[in-house]
């Protein structure tokens, strides 16, 4: 899994990869970039209900950060769109 950030005319993007394709997600607001290396990154741990969006928590010094899924956020309509686009 990756993500890049872009920003063009007061705008954000974040550029990730699901299911094979670039796909860009118009945010209000980046406060910070990570890059976290596989160390770093610990698989999700199981909770109580359903927690199939988290892919896995991140670990740096001082925060613990959540991953998400997106493809698990995503609608199935949704997804569909993004592999014929």
């Amino acid at each position: 899994m990756w993500a890049k950030y872009e920003r063009w005319n007061d705008r954000h993007a974040i550029i990730v990869d699901i299911a094979g394709r670039e796909v860009g997600v118009i945010v209000t607001e980046v406060t910070e970039v990570l890059l976290l290396s596989g160390e770093q990154i610990e698989d999700a741990p199981l909770l109580a209900g359903s927690n199939e969006c988290i892919r896995g928590v991140g670990k740096t010094a001082n925060r613990l950060l959540i991953i998400l899924d997106l493809s698990q956020l995503l609608s199935v309509d949704e997804l569909e769109a993004i592999v014929v686009a």
